[in-house]
């Protein structure tokens, strides 16, 4: 029998290990959810003497909450920028003690399959990529890594440039060094300023231009993903800023369905993925018409698939604890009995012997 413990225990804490490892690892596997880190490395300093030892640990002095806000319906490029003056201004009291601005933002239209033409030396080619029109500090929340030209930037003087990735260049030129080249849109020509890779991409991307908007498709651009970096001097006051301002007052979905709120900065923490655990069904069937973003997708699945191996560590740590635990009440048991029969041998016979010489 302890042979048989020895080797479960052994084989339960090699699996905790391996979950373990594998929970951390996934922890971090998307960029796009850890842009509130690379925000606050950026901008936090140092104020006093706690802050010092904080900041040696990695740990940001006034820790940064990265929240998104997806739109059933979307919202216009001033909303966008009003609401990011607004966070700025709720968050004032907060921009000293970070050292920079107060609040970073980025927002981009809802995902959608665009017609682009291409003319080449190896002819033209055309091809349907997943299209979004962007603004704000989009890099700084999708740090893909640049394989030639720069990203999209608000203070080109130029609105009618594009990036994609390096499958829509190959798609539309056979080659991945286009900058300088243009794609049409119909009539519309667009300068491509720049490549990206996309980490395990299956289609082709394109990021275009907010201004692009209205001339490709005939109306102004609606954003249906607002993103955001706020201080988060408490855990949870970033997340119920942003809520007020979208009069949530209950979960994180508005109570038209209109607009949902995930704070991206939180969603990997053991709470977050005991709440998935919890609520399973609900999640997997959704009861809205918002259309998330490809990132915001692949997200959700890491989140999910971590919840699951969450179950699954518990599961073990449960069988550890059982095995151990029976042993242990035998071995209490066990002695139980040894003390007992030490007392009938010893005690006992000695407290008859003085009770016949009382006698």
């Amino acid at each position: 029998m302890k042979k048989a413990v020895l080797i479960i225990n052994i084989a339960a804490f090699a699996v905790i290990i391996a979950l373990t490892i594998t929970l951390l690892v996934r922890s971090s596997m998307l960029p796009e959810q850890e842009a509130y880190k690379r925000w606050s490395e950026n901008n936090s300093k140092p104020f006093s003497l706690s802050d010092i030892f904080s900041k040696a640990k990695g740990i940001a002095a006034v820790p940064s909450a990265q929240i998104s806000v997806f739109y059933k319906s979307g919202i216009s490029l001033d909303n966008c920028y009003q609401m990011t003056f607004d966070l700025g201004e709720k968050t004032e009291t907060y921009a000293k003690n970070i050292g920079g601005d107060a609040v970073a933002s980025a927002f981009c239209t809802a995902p959608a399959k665009l017609p682009f033409t291409a003319k080449s030396d190896i002819g033209e080619k055309s091809a349907n990529l997943e299209s979004y029109f962007v603004g704000g500090d989009f890099l700084l929340f999708h740090p893909y890594e640049i394989l030639s030209g720069t990203f999209l930037s608000d203070d080109t003087i130029m609105h009618d440039n594009a990036v994609i990735d390096e499958n829509a260049a190959w798609q539309l030129f056979g080659s991945n060094d286009v900058v300088g080249e243009y794609i049409f849109s119909n009539t519309t020509a667009i300068h491509i300023s720049g490549v990206v890779k996309i980490p395990n991409a299956e289609t082709g991307y394109i990021f275009l231009d907010k201004e692009l908007c209205a001339t490709i498709t005939g109306i102004p651009a609606q954003f249906n993903c607002f993103e955001t970096i706020m201080p988060n001097p408490v855990t949870g006051s970033g997340l119920t800023v942003i809520k007020e301002m979208l009069g949530i007052t209950d979960g994180n979905t508005s109570p038209d369905k209109s607009s949902k709120v995930v704070e991206n900065s939180s969603r990997t923490t053991l709470p977050a993925l005991f709440d998935i655990l919890e609520n399973i069904p609900e999640i997997s069937v959704r009861d809205d018409a918002i259309i998330l973003p490809a990132w915001e997708n692949r997200a959700r699945e890491r989140d999910t698939g971590s919840a699951l191996i969450l179950f699954f560590l518990c599961v073990v740590v449960g069988i550890v604890l059982i095995t151990d635990i029976l042993p242990l009440i035998w071995l209490i048991r066990l002695i139980k009995k040894s003390i007992k029969r030490i007392y009938e041998k010893i005690v006992t016979p000695s407290g008859r012997k003085i009770k016949g010489e009382n006698e």
